[in-house]
């Protein structure tokens, strides 16, 4: 079974090596300072979505502001795999640079109502979509989930459906986000069936138009669920319909892929069934970029299963049509039931959740396993049972997600919340178990001592001021004042190296990771600092390192005969020549004698634990003004002085600065002080920084500031931005319920409690319509409403020069004979007269409209309007509302009919009735009383619309008498047991007791024998039963292990002294004890493959794993070798129709043999002949692509082979150049 899941995965592994090549050789050793596991949420409950995320991210959705940054309800949330690893220091030199500034490796994408949920984000995160309210973004159709795509890179948000009549979730996008699967109970193509159907949105083009279109895969009566998308148009889902059939709902969950067709318009799709079995089928997952299916399945008789019963994990390929031949990979013993499998990127690896034990280490529960398809290895993960499906293994080859509600990582357990486990193997990652009897991490023991010495690099993220007093910020102290001035958005990054045995660490600042921000002091000028250098620095852990404390000082002006004075050098200036001091300094004003001390730099006091000191060179320039870009630092500012240079040094002790002789005044001091804090070095190893501060004074002498040269001090307090709140609260909650957001202010509306937090109400409507007042709202007495003067109108045609009067609009008459309108249909010829519009009164009989829909032929007399006749009786009319029934006329008035009766005589939906639509029936909320139909229940609640009994009656009975309990009157019925029924007859000193005309009857007399070797016969108490005396220490016995010896009684307990097996050698495994031989067994040999392709791995005997490097040149040369290798296999292994005929395939064999023959010279040849040979390899390869392509153009190369022969082929050539460039 195993073979032939290996072989199918064959796939797999080719495009793990293409993964490989495409994305640099040394990707293989990323990670290799993680920590074990990492937790992303915190609060409430958090699950993984069923849907897909790309790129190694997952997207998430969490109702808790795990940012810190205000948000409510609930939001879509990305976590980077890549940005953590550059954040916390885990990527050695050589992998791909990390984004400079460091970006975020948890990013809040959504924000506002709507509760958007079940994300997928594409490869390159430059897309997310989501399901959401319409309400979502001001979009469309409220009251209903709609999917929305959103652009990360333009914030373009995109409403995919806007449906009124169902709801449309769970989106799933290709890799590249032209095509997003969702699931709908809506008519979005006009036929609509009310359960959920799979369609697609297609971002294309219609003759070369951009467009947007929408298919729809499936139509049948059975819902159709959980689609999710390949990189190659493919889908799969589950659904009970019969789709190849007549669409019948079979009851049956199967499993589908839909290739979508989008080469050109009309776009279609064509369905293919991979399952049609006897039990349902959930939870597939295709391959990201190759052509199998996992999913789990109760069926027994799919095609080349092996059965055992239970829930299955199961492997198909979908390429193979309808109704492929399948690949079980676990059975029921010893997996138990097994759930929510999961590929890997490269589909190397997949993970899944069973519910057995495998490795017989008397784990249960929900579990999760990983099998490694190229080690033909099996891993347990978890040995807690308490995970909850999906779980993925989207976010890397070496990772998997899963929601759990235990202590992963170390820090508070609460809820449910979504870890990270990175099980690469690796010392210091998580410990999964692969042998018999081990357990994973999270049952292990703790190691004793320190786990390991490792630090990695960090990020400082200076966080700028938060408003409530904490943030960074400068301090610039001159001789008449002293200012305070915020630190925006800065960051420099430490590469700490291992602690030594007193705990202390060096440390490494490069220049290039170093941003300070410009700090402005407004009327003064803007300091630009910038490092010169790479910096230096220290970590004390336990503390006790001298020099914790700064203190830097300069004198102003000093003796005529110090050497700095005599060789012309002024502090933080370059040297201006060998001069005799004092000297004229023909830099400043009337040349004065100038003669300044040297910076002299303090150290004193000792480190605390957590100390840190860093000292980076730097220069230093005052800006004046930013110049036309408006930025400043930047080149074309107007500056004060430019580039001096100076030492930046920090603390987390005390820093003070002084400058004697300030101002070049004899006895005149400036000083600053400031005081930083430690970190804590078990936080700083997982990258959280938090906690600690850093600060450092800068002295400057004779600043040419806007008005006279000026001696100051720069101080900088600088604080690290904080960390992803991974607690359980991660800040107390402001309020319980709405009472806690009073706020006394009536104007802001009824504050209410939403998540935890205050919102504000409505804001109370003070505007009363009148133009004559003004309108404003006092917090205490609400609205008021006070009169104004000032031009109006009234309203009123035959009024003119309108003015407010006592917060009335007041007219004077306009003049007679203006037109007008006097509202009343039987007058004719309105005109104002004497301020009043009136008009000549209409013939009798005029017609008009009384406005009554009971009457007839209603007509004008003496100047208004009259009904006529009566309509007839049951004539239809409306009063507005579809509740009161259908209205009709009775005696000439609207009467209404029999009001709509809304009553569904369920108690657990909310029965209403709009004057519209009519009746409505939504879901009760949960813990509404009801009643089930059992009256042996005795409490009945609503759960979920659905009402639910609980709290069974219990019918008490006494010994040999048996009761139930009736449903319909709840009364119980007391019969006597049958004969021969088992009971109790109070006496424990007998056994077998049985009922015999309803009379409780005594066995047989309870013997009390010895309960092992190590007891003695006990005597019987007919209340407490056998006793259970012990033998002596030290009296004889057999622990029934033949891997002990010399077995002894020890209070009550057989114990023996074990055998041991161990040779000392850890290349033969670890050996144990065969308990029944007594015979010693060896284990399997250990594993030393270390995943990374460039290192030799081998066992040393007595010494253990040996991983030798190959040399960069045969590491790289060898993954070449090894796409060709792949390109040669498939190519031989194609149907040579598929290549275009025998002539094709013939050819592009040779081109690959012969690109073969040329590395293996390059490899063992010269060093002077590479080149040369690569070059040859290259033509071959590209060759080989034209070939490829000439049959591509000519539809006489399947498509999908084609594209994946040509993306191995041009990734070698890649791999080819960098290695010719860099031999």
């Amino acid at each position: 079974m195993t073979g032939a899941l290996v072989r199918l995965l064959r796939a797999g592994r080719r495009l793990a090596v293409v993964l490989a090549i495409l994305c640099a050789g040394p990707a293989f050793a990323l990670h290799r300072e993680s920590p074990p596991a990492v937790r992303l949420s915190s609060g409430g409950p958090h699950f993984v979505p069923s849907t897909r995320s790309w790129g190694f991210k997952l997207a998430f959705s969490s109702t808790d502001d795990l940012l810190n940054n205000g948000t409510t309800g609930r939001q879509i949330y990305v976590f980077n795999q890549f940005n953590y690893d550059c954040q916390r220091g885990v990527i050695p030199p050589i992998q791909a640079p990390c984004p400079n500034p460091p970006v975020p490796f948890l990013q809040q994408m959504t924000s506002g109502p709507g509760d958007p949920d079940n994300p997928t984000i594409d490869t390159d995160g430059t897309h997310i979509a989501f399901d959401a309210d319409g309400v979502y973004g001001g979009g469309r159709s409220p009251g209903h989930r709609q999917i929305f795509d959103l652009n990360l890179l333009t914030g373009e948000l995109l409403q995919i459906t806007t449906a009124t009549d169902g709801d449309s979730v769970r989106p799933s996008m290709n890799e590249h986000a032209q095509i997003i699967t969702f699931e709908s109970t809506a008519s979005l193509k006009g036929a609509g069936s009310g359960v959920p159907q799979v369609f697609a949105f297609l971002r294309t083009a219609v003759q070369r138009v951009p467009a947007n279109v929408v298919l729809q895969i499936t139509n049948g009566t059975g819902p159709s669920t959980r689609p999710m998308m390949n990189a190659f148009s493919r889908l799969v889902f589950q659904s009970t319909s019969d789709l190849l059939g007549d669409g019948h709902d079979t009851g049956i969950s199967q499993i589908f892929m839909a290739q979508i067709e989008n080469g050109h318009y009309p776009f279609t799709s064509r369905l293919f069934q991979i399952t049609r079995g006897d039990a349902s089928s959930y939870h597939p997952y295709i391959a990201e970029k190759d052509n199998v299916v996992l999913f789990d399945s109760a069926a027994t008789d799919l095609p080349g299963e092996i059965g055992g019963g239970g829930r299955q994990i199961f492997v198909a390929p979908t390429n193979a049509g309808n109704l492929p031949p399948v690949v079980q990979y676990t059975t029921a013993n010893p997996f138990g039931d097994c759930t929510f499998p999961s590929f890997s990127p490269t589909l190397t690896r997949f993970v899944f959740l069973c519910t057995g034990d495998p490795l017989a280490n008397g784990t249960s529960g929900n579990r999760v396993f990983a099998f490694d398809a190229i080690a033909n290895q099996l891993m347990q993960i978890t040995g807690r049972g308490n995970v909850i499906g999906p779980i993925t293994a989207s976010v890397g080859n070496n990772f998997v997600a899963i929601a759990d509600d235990t202590d992963i990582t170390g820090a508070d357990a609460c809820d449910y919340q979504i870890y990270i486990i990175d099980y690469f193997p690796f010392p210091g990652h998580w410990h999964p178990a692969t042998q018999q009897g081990d357990v994973p991490q999270d049952l292990r023991a703790p190691s004793s001592g320190v786990d390991s010495n490792l630090m990695g690099t960090r990020t400082f993220e200076i966080m700028p001021p938060d408003g409530l007093g904490g943030g960074s910020q400068a301090m610039l102290t001159t001789q008449l004042s002293t200012s305070i001035a915020p630190i925006d958005k800065g960051f420099f990054q430490l590469t700490i190296g291992p602690r030594d045995v007193t705990q202390e660490a060096a440390i490494g600042i490069p220049s290039a990771d170093v941003i300070v921000p410009p700090i402005t002091f407004p009327g003064f000028g803007t300091f630009c600092i910038t490092p010169s250098g790479d910096g230096t620095g220290a970590l004390d852990c336990d503390g006790g390192r001298l020099g914790g404390d700064l203190g830097s000082f300069t004198d102003h002006k000093i003796d005529d005969i110090d050497p700095v004075c005599v060789t012309g050098c002024r502090e933080n200036m370059p040297c201006q020549g060998s001069l005799p001091g004092p000297h004229h300094d023909m830099a400043l004003p009337d040349n004065p004698f100038v003669c300044n001390g040297p910076l002299i730099n303090e150290r004193t006091g000792t480190f605390g634990a957590g100390g840190m000191q860093l000292s980076i060179p730097v220069s230093i320039t005052l800006v004046a003004d930013p110049g036309i870009d408006g930025v400043y630092c930047t080149k074309d500012d107007t500056y004060l002085f430019r580039n001096a240079p100076s030492t930046l040094a920090l603390t987390t002790g005390s820093a003070s600065g002084a400058i004697l002789d300030a101002g070049a005044v004899d006895g005149a001091m400036l000083d600053a002080v400031d005081g930083g804090a430690p970190f804590d070095c078990a936080k700083v190893k997982t990258g959280d920084l938090t906690g600690g501060e850093l600060v450092g004074t800068l002295a400057l002498l004779d600043v040419p500031n806007r008005g006279p040269l000026t001696d100051m001090i720069l101080g900088l307090h600088l604080v690290p931005a904080p960390d992803v709140c991974i607690n359980c609260t991660c800040s107390a909650a402001p309020c319980a319920a709405a009472t806690d957001c009073v706020d006394a202010n009536v104007c802001n509306g009824t504050e209410q409690c939403q998540n935890l937090a205050c919102v504000p109400g409505t804001p109370l409507p003070c505007d009363d319509g009148n133009p004559c007042t003004a309108d404003t709202c006092d917090p205490t007495a609400g609205c008021v409403h006070t009169a104004i003067t000032g031009p109006c109108d009234d309203g009123d045609p035959c009024t003119v020069s309108d003015t407010c009067q006592g917060g009335t609009c007041v007219g004077v008459a306009g003049p007679d004979g203006t037109a007008c309108d006097d509202g009343n249909a039987c007058t004719l010829g309105d005109i104002c007269a004497g301020g009043v519009c009136g008009g000549t009164q209409a013939p009798d009989g005029s017609l008009c409209d009384d406005g009554n829909p009971c009457t007839t032929a209603d007509t004008c007399v003496a100047g208004a309007c009259t009904g006529g006749p009566a309509a007839p009786d049951t004539t239809p009319c409306s009063d507005g509302s579809v509740c009161n029934g259908l209205e009709t006329c009775v005696g000439g008035v609207c009467t209404p009919g029999t009001a709509l009766d809304c009553n569904d005589g369920d108690a657990c939906t909310v029965d209403t009735c709009d004057p519209v639509t009519g009746c409505s029936h939504s879901t009760a909320p949960n813990g509404t009383p009801c009643f089930d139909s059992n009256a042996c229940t005795q409490t009945d609640t609503c759960q979920n619309g659905t009402c639910v009994g609980d709290a069974a009656l219990v019918c008490p009975v006494a010994q040999c008498q048996q009761a139930t309990c009736n449903t319909a009157d709840g009364t119980c019925t007391v019969t006597q047991s049958p004969d021969g029924a088992p009971c109790e007859d109070g006496n424990a000193c007998t056994s077998g007791d049985t009922c015999g005309a309803g009379t409780c009857t005594s066995g047989g007399p309870t013997v009390c024998t010895p309960l092992d070797s190590c007891h003695l016969a006990g005597v019987c108490d007919p209340v407490t039963g056998c006793s259970t005396p012990v033998k002596p220490n030290g009296a004889a016995c057999d622990d029934g292990s033949a891997c002990t010896v010399g077995d002894v009684c020890l209070n009550g307990t057989c114990t023996g002294v074990f055998v041991s097996c161990d040779d000392g050698d850890p290349c033969n495994g670890t050996e144990s004890c065969d308990p029944a031989s007594g015979g010693c067994l060896t284990g399997p040999a250990p594993t030393c493959d270390d995943g990374d392709p460039c290192t030799t791995d081998t066992c040393v005997p007595f010494t253990g794993c040996r991983h030798q490097s190959q040399g960069a040149f045969a590491c790289n040369l060898g993954g070449i070798e090894q796409a060709l290798l792949l390109l040669q296999q498939d190519v031989q292994g194609a149907p040579a129709t598929s290549l275009g005929g025998q002539a094709r395939q013939a050819r592009l064999l040779g081109l690959i043999t012969r690109g073969l023959v040329k590395i293996e010279t390059a490899r063992s040849g010269p060093a002077r002949t590479r080149s040369h040979q690569l070059v040859f390899v290259r033509a071959k390869l590209r060759t080989f692509t034209l070939v490829l392509e000439t049959g591509m153009r000519r539809l006489k190369v399947e498509p999908i082979l084609g594209g994946t022969l040509r993306a191995l082929a041009t990734g070698a050539v890649r791999d080819l150049q960098a290695l010719r460039a860099n031999p």
